[in-house]
């Protein structure tokens, strides 16, 4: 009778403990990588009645069973259910982090400070002293770092990854070495063929992440034989300012010397110089004075001097308003010589009132001449005629040029600028132009016409009417009653002195380079005889290169300093597919920008950078060229970098942390270091969803793993659900509750009888 009592009681006991564990389970179900635990019932020691007899051959008897009572139940085991994953739960925090396994259970690795325990439970933040931490415990999350050396993982012992430490929070600049040319080059666009090129710009680092800018140029050599050139034509920082100066010139770093192309590019470096305190402009000027006096002829007489005026073809084009055909193409000069400074001297020897008159030449960027220009008094314009360049040396012929630089004011011109207030009639159709005292004095400034010289009189009226349709018949009348007699006339009069009534009296201004002459034209001289000139007592602060040219206006003192043509590199296309053949030289499709030469300029800091040009092609564009620079090459390696600030950090699928930074840099930092063990479910839980190494899971070796060893990976942003599974810990809970119910029964069942068999003593 006890027996049932004790058996039953050991039921109550066991079902308690499975009760327990579901209760642990169900109140885990939200818990991060929780893992679920199940019980195994075990039936305690029988009690053995009778023993098992054999079968008797000689009686013939059979053997007869043991007779045995059980006496109850007790717990087997309680099993964690550790490589059972969880589900992925999303939550978008680059450092929750998911070990999916493949084919034995990895655990990260985490220190208490006194112990590496183990879990997995990703839920991972960055201390304030740069560790990789624990969110729910703060324990430090284990690794391995990087070779400083190789820059690779160092799969040591595991330790604390400092993953924001100072080291980590810049990435080195880099310097660039490395950049290409691409695009296309189309000959039918101006600028390949103008004096300054077609622009290119190169972004360039030196060692310590300052930022430069090389400029380039491509121009046009021969587009028949598909030949240009690529020159440098100077170096800027982020300020703006060009870094050169006179101990390096373009050609050092960009440039084969004699064996460059001719064609190249000039720059204006005017910025890049100052005045000494004691100079002024007029200081240029004496220099140039003394260069051009000349030594006495041979035969004896007196020094002569002599000044070349130049000038450039944009400024002639822009105020003659030359265009078309008869304007003067880019990098095209008007030079004329004179032995005078004196503005009225000049003009005088430019557009005399009698006799032949100086020359002007008309010279072409590479300074032939191409043109020769006398004063036609006559008729008050120049005349050019073309150079015969067949003949050495070149002649003048008799075929009048292409490039009559004249241009003549008349008062259709003026009126169609906006001068003067249109007139209409009646119907509103416009038939004539008024001209107020503001208008008056505008038009005879533009026509030349001075009302207080003699015989100009007759403009010293308050107001002027301009009838381009009179026909010098009847008068014309307006709207408010006033007679007009004349093409241009005042009102109501008939004067003939105030009055021009044929169309072919209509006063012009005609004027060519002679008007120039003041604003636009400059005489030269080079950075090397300015430095003779001025050699005790130097013009600027700063010696300016020798082959520098200073173009200074006589007339006005506005001055700008000007490179030579550089040389730079010949590029030549292929006149049947336009793919590159070669730059410089046969069978070579790169140069080198030669920055390292840019340590005498006092720039210590920069790398030579390989240029390749085997991606640009020579073809038709409708006008436009696309040709650019990039840095670094195909791949974007030797691109050159700022110093770079940490902007974020990034776990892969095998573990490796990376530090993304603002100049592009992608830094490995370290590694996840995981555990696996020969028995997972071997394991100790310690709480905190932490689990340590007991004899029956094996030893943990102080190095762990790589995550994809196996296959296996980490996803970022996501956490391991807890692998409760509601339904089955619910059903378990009915077949418990029910066991715990029948074993009471039998409890209660066995007490009646006691009661009973205690009653037949009444």
């Amino acid at each position: 009778m006890m027996r049932s009592l004790y058996s039953a009681v050991s039921g109550l006991k066991t079902h308690q403990t499975k009760m327990d564990v579901i209760g642990n389970n169900i109140s885990n179900v939200n818990t991060v990588a929780f893992k679920s635990s199940s019980v195994t019932f075990s039936s305690i020691m029988y009690q053995t009645i009778s023993s098992a007899s054999g079968a008797n051959e000689t009686t013939g008897t059979g053997g007869v069973n043991a007779k045995q009572i059980g006496l109850g139940v007790t717990t087997g085991s309680t099993t964690v259910s550790i490589t059972s994953a969880g589900a992925a739960e999303t939550t978008g925090n680059p450092f929750d982090l998911k070990i999916t396994d493949k084919s034995t259970s990895s655990f990260f690795i985490v220190n208490n400070g006194s112990e590496n325990v183990f879990t997995k439970a990703g839920s991972f933040y960055v201390d304030g002293s740069g560790n990789l931490c624990m969110s729910s415990t703060g324990y430090t999350v284990q690794g391995w770092g990087v070779d400083q050396n190789t820059g690779t993982i160092r799969k040591d012992t595991v330790s604390a990854l400092k993953i924001m430490s100072a080291d980590n929070q810049t990435s080195s600049p880099e310097a660039t070495t490395k950049a290409s040319c691409s695009g296309v080059v189309d000959n039918n666009s101006t600028q390949m063929t103008s004096e300054t090129g077609y622009p290119m710009s190169l972004l360039i680092y030196d060692n310590l992440g300052y930022q430069y800018t090389a400029k380039f140029a491509i121009q046009a050599v021969d587009t028949q034989t598909g030949k240009y050139a690529v020159n440098l034509t100077d170096i800027i920082d982020s300020k703006g300012n060009s870094i050169l100066n006179s101990k390096v010139s373009l050609k050092d770093l960009f440039g084969p010397g004699a064996n460059s192309s001719t064609q190249g590019s000039s720059v204006n470096i005017t910025d890049n110089y100052s005045f000494n305190p004691s100079k002024s402009k007029s200081d240029i000027k004496d220099a140039i004075k003394a260069k051009a006096t000349t030594p006495p002829a041979t035969q004896g007489g007196t020094a002569t001097v002599k000044y070349t005026y130049a000038l450039d073809a944009a400024d002639v084009n822009a105020q003659l308003e030359l265009n078309g055909n008869g304007a003067l193409p880019e990098g095209y000069t008007v030079v004329f010589e004179s032995g005078n400074t004196t503005l009225s001297s000049v003009k005088s020897e430019l557009a005399p009132t009698t006799g032949t008159g100086q020359k002007a030449y008309i010279k072409d960027a590479s300074g032939r001449t191409v043109a020769e220009g006398t004063y036609d008094s006559a008729n008050d314009e120049w005349k050019f005629v073309d150079y015969d360049l067949t003949k050495t040396p070149p002649v003048a012929t008799t075929n009048p040029s292409a490039y009559q630089l004249n241009n003549t004011i008349t008062i259709d011109k003026l009126v169609k600028q906006g001068l003067g207030t249109e007139v209409t009639d009646a119907s509103g159709e416009i038939t004539g132009y008024k001209f107020s005292d503001q208008d008056l004095a505008d038009l005879l400034e533009q026509l030349g016409i001075d009302p207080k010289a003699p015989g100009n009189e007759k403009y010293n009226v308050d107001e002027l009417y301009y009838w381009p349709d009179y026909d010098g018949t009847n008068p014309i009348t307006n709207a408010n009653g006033d007679t007009f007699e004349g093409v241009l006339c005042p009102p109501n009069t008939n004067d003939a002195a105030k009055l021009i009534k044929k169309l072919a009296d209509l006063p012009v201004n005609k004027y060519g380079i002679e008007e120039l002459v003041q604003d636009y034209s400059y005489t030269s001289i080079n950075g090397a005889d300015l430095a003779t000139q001025t050699a005790d007592d130097p013009i600027f602060t700063e010696q300016l290169p020798s082959d520098a040219i200073v173009k200074y206006n006589m007339f006005t003192g506005s001055y700008s300093i000007i490179t030579p043509k550089n040389e730079g590199f010949t590029l030549q296309f292929n006149t049947v597919d336009g793919t590159l053949d070669y730059i410089g030289s046969a069978n070579t499709l790169s140069q080198s920008l030669n920055l390292s030469k840019l340590s005498a300029a006092g720039y210590d800091g920069f790398e030579d950078v390989t240029i390749d040009f085997s991606s640009l092609l020579n073809y038709n564009n409708k006008t436009s060229s696309t040709a650019a620079m990039d840095g670094g090459d195909a791949n974007g390696i030797g691109k050159g970098k700022k110093l770079g600030a940490l902007t974020g950090l990034t776990v892969d699928t095998t573990g490796k942390i990376y530090g993304s930074y603002d100049n592009g840099n992608t830094v490995l930092i370290g590694q996840i270091a995981v555990a696996q063990f020969a028995n997972a479910a071997g394991l100790e839980a310690t709480g905190d969803n932490c689990y340590r190494t007991t004899l029956n899971s094996g030893d943990f070796d102080g190095i762990g793993v790589e995550i994809s060893a196996d296959g296996s990976s980490i996803s970022t942003g996501e956490l391991e659900m807890s692998n409760v599974d509601l339904s089955s810990e619910f059903t378990s809970m009915i077949t418990t509750q029910r066991g715990f119910q029948a074993n009471s029964r039998v409890i209660t069942v066995s007490d009646t009888l006691l009661e009973e068999l205690t009653n037949l003593k009444r």
